[in-house]
């Protein structure tokens, strides 16, 4: 992409009430970031984020891909204060 832009699109999406699970591709290199946010006592929600990567990433991709779960989390911190499970 131009200008270090990225395409990150949410490619699926399952909710119950106690548990969400959302993930999102980054159409460059398929690599995905799975999210799940879990009801637990005392209105407190787990946080669990799973990251897949090709076999074949290098190390500067990898550096990456935690830069872009870095920018998701900031994203997340709105969201999860809203979010009622």
């Amino acid at each position: 992409m131009e200008n270090g832009e990225e395409v990150i699109y949410a490619s699926s999406y399952s909710y119950r009430q106690e548990k969400i699970e959302f993930s999102e591709t980054n159409e460059a290199n398929n690599n995905i970031t799975w999210f799940t946010l879990e009801a637990k006592e005392n209105n407190n929600t787990k946080l669990t984020i799973d990251l897949y990567f090709d076999k074949n990433i290098t190390d500067t991709q990898k550096k990456n891909a935690v830069h872009s779960l870095e920018r998701s989390l900031l994203n997340l911190t709105t969201a999860v204060k809203e979010i009622k499970l």
